[in-house]
């Protein structure tokens, strides 16, 4: 494939698979419906859909013939920012939303070959944000937009041990793509990289059936390598030249129970850790430009998620779905930029399944997710922006699911 075909390639499916964070970090824990409802709580061992393809691969043992599952997270940030005591060019910046809002599909099918082998495939978008601000704002010298978008495509396989023990594995295929600006001053003008790679990553999982009721799932996420490369320009001065990133993507655990306490009742709970020390900075190489790089010490540390939900059958074809989770923050008070005001956070999630037929389902959820007050103290060459910004995101999930 040439390098304009992959261009364009890449263009097309990251287009589709944007999205804005939330999760700690960049991370979109949106990757199907039927979970939003619960803050996905249990993501690791519920296994109710081809679904469970991303959060334990394992969890397709539990699925009969073929499966399908198809659905969309709709992502709403809003990062309103309210200026501090900002200082040379920065000095009175406006108060101003940075958030944005964008759709995550997602799409996955499931196969059992026979009663111990199980595959599958499944694509989704695992990162993603967006935080974007006009060059007229004066915060704009610390940051313009900041665009990250993922897909990732993920076959797997999985194997039934026995009725207690199954194990599923799986490749993940990335793409990945980040851009980056900022005001450089009037000569330079509106500086901006951007750039995007492919790279391969693994998963697993284990679950375990402890009884007809209960279930206990465990899942690993690998970390994943991009080279991003790409181009630098700045607009000032009408100059443009190459440009790269490497980043490691972080992995991420998770342990997950399940639990049926009745026929109306189901209990879940979900303990998550993602690895994103992996991110202390970001290095862009700019040869040709200034300074010939762009650095910025992020600091970033690890990352536990941990959830609790409920499902309630109010007769055999509607479910009630309800869940509560707690998010660390990535960043402290002394490193966080605008471009990413990251905050401890807590979800709160309802949701509903109608079942259409015995063998189709649909699945609505919605997520409210409410930051703490993240402070913001961020020098750059022009000055430092300080302030407080006031978070959170809205998620509206659907999702068809169906056997065959």
């Amino acid at each position: 494939m040439n390098k304009m075909n992959k261009g364009l390639l890449s263009a097309l499916v990251l287009g589709a698979f944007s999205g804005t964070a939330s999760a700690a970090g960049f991370q979109l824990m949106e990757q199907n419906a039927s979970g939003l409802g619960n803050a996905f709580a249990g993501s690791a061992a519920v296994a109710e859909n081809a679904s469970t393809i991303y959060y334990n691969p394992a969890g397709m043992t539990q699925l009969k013939g073929a499966n399908v599952s198809v659905g969309v997270d709709y992502i709403t940030l809003k990062a309103d920012f309210k200026n501090g005591n900002s200082t040379g060019a920065l000095a009175g910046a406006q108060n101003r939303d940075g958030g944005d809002s964008a759709p995550v599909p997602n799409g996955y099918f499931s196969y059992q070959i026979n009663d111990q082998w199980f595959v599958g495939v499944g694509l989704g978008a695992p990162f993603g944000m967006r935080t974007n601000y006009p060059q007229s704002w004066k915060g704009s010298y610390a940051a313009m937009d900041t665009d990250i978008q993922s897909a990732n495509l993920n076959p797997s396989v999985a194997y039934k041990v026995n009725d207690t023990v199954s194990l599923g594995l799986g490749l993940d295929y990335q793409l990945f793509r980040a851009t980056y600006s900022q005001n450089a001053g009037p000569i330079l003008g509106a500086f901006k990289v951007k750039g995007d790679s492919t790279e391969w990553g693994w998963n697993a999982g284990a679950l375990f059936t402890l009884s007809e009721s209960t279930r206990v799932g465990v899942s690993y996420r690998s970390k994943i390598d991009h080279h991003i490369t790409g181009d630098w320009t700045a607009s000032g001065i009408g100059a443009k030249g190459n440009a790269s990133l490497d980043i490691k993507l972080p992995d991420t655990w998770i342990i997950s129970g399940y639990h049926r306490l009745n026929d109306r009742w189901e209990l879940l709970a979900d303990v998550s850790r993602t690895g994103w020390s992996s991110v202390p900075e970001i290095l862009i190489k700019t040869p040709g430009f200034v300074t010939n790089q762009v650095r910025k010490d992020y600091s970033w540390t690890d990352t536990t998620r941990v959830a609790l939900g409920a499902n309630y059958a109010v007769n055999d074809a509607l479910k009630l779905k309800v869940g509560l989770a707690f998010d660390q923050s990535v960043v402290d008070d002394a490193h966080r930029t605008p471009r990413l005001p990251d905050q401890k956070r807590v979800w709160y999630s309802v949701g509903a399944q109608y079942k259409v037929t015995k063998t189709s389902a649909i699945d609505v959820g919605y997520a409210y997710i409410k930051a703490d007050k993240a402070k913001v103290n961020d020098p750059t060459s022009a000055g430092t922006l300080n302030g407080e910004y006031d978070s959170n995101v809205q998620v509206l999930g659907v999702q068809y699911s169906m056997n065959f």
